[in-house]
């Protein structure tokens, strides 16, 4: 008999062996994530993000970089926040603490020395993007002064090249995103007399690539817009809340935050705060 109990038991404890560990769920979820950067040919970066989360419980929030960063700025939901810095060795994280549930949009702007010289003319600039969680929404964009023009190496491919007044801009753009991205891009700064022909070089590669570029995704900016005016119509009534206006779209989180923001950006849409809640009202 108690042979019996004993196997019995022990095929019990095989099969609770055999049942897969519960995994705890995130506290947040990553709406949208964009990084834009401001490269200097002194080796200085300028970066700007603005990330989106969907907090599920109170948590803090964290970002840390692999350098050393300075000149912290953050806001959450428009706000000036406290933050905390830690450093460990070249690393520094950035610490947001005490976000209540709902959406939230935190703003951070920073400097460090990123670029990496590999010679008097050359930087490269070699990002690694790694989240604990997926980002429903990520968007690089570098934007290169004058004095700086795009060389190699170039990886991935960018998702869009074009020129901002005296700028040349590079985006990279995923939808999803997974958890990482490294992306690698080559810097040059050349000579005065070397000037001219690095300009016809650059027109030349780039100007078949925008054309390509702007073809692939000229369908899809359509779409864009006439979603954009299915939004903007359920604002018709009166302001609503962000979720509501998920459910009224039947669009995802994401779209509807990325619609959203370019929807700000153009001036026909406003955000506020009210109780954990972004209240959208049509302008």
């Amino acid at each position: 008999m108690r042979r019996m109990y004993a196997a019995v038991i022990f095929i019990l404890l095989l099969m609770l062996c055999s049942f897969p560990c519960a995994r705890a769920q995130d506290p947040y979820s990553i709406l949208s994530y964009e990084a834009t950067v401001f490269p200097s040919a002194e080796g200085s970066v300028e970066e700007d993000l603005s990330i989106e989360l969907d907090v599920s419980s109170v948590t803090d929030f964290t970002v840390t970089f692999a350098y050393p960063v300075e000149g912290v700025m953050v806001s959450v939901d428009g706000i000036p926040a406290t933050f905390d810095i830690v450093t460990e060795g070249q690393a520094s994280t950035i610490i947001i603490p005490t976000l209540e549930p709902g959406v939230h949009r935190i703003d951070i702007s920073f400097r460090s020395m990123m670029l990496s010289r590999v010679s008097d003319q050359k930087l490269v600039y070699s990002p690694t993007f790694s989240f604990n969680t997926g980002v429903d929404r990520f968007m690089l964009r570098v934007v290169m002064p004058p004095t700086l023009f795009l060389s190699t190496p170039l990886t991935p491919e960018p998702t869009a090249t074009y020129a901002q007044g005296n700028a040349l801009v590079v985006e990279w753009e995923r939808e999803p995103l997974g958890k990482a991205l490294y992306v690698l891009i080559g810097m040059q700064h050349p000579s005065d007399e070397h000037v001219p022909w690095y300009y016809m070089l650059v027109l030349v590669v780039l100007f078949p690539f925008g054309w390509y570029v702007s073809r692939r995704y000229q369908s899809r900016a359509m779409r864009y817009t006439t979603d954009e005016q299915l939004l903007l119509s359920k604002l018709d009534d009166g302001p609503l809340s962000q979720p509501e206006l998920v459910d009224a779209t039947s669009f995802s989180k994401a779209k509807v935050s990325r619609m959203l923001s370019d929807l700000e950006k153009k001036g026909l849409v406003s955000r506020r705060r009210y109780r954990n809640k972004n209240i959208i009202e049509k302008l």
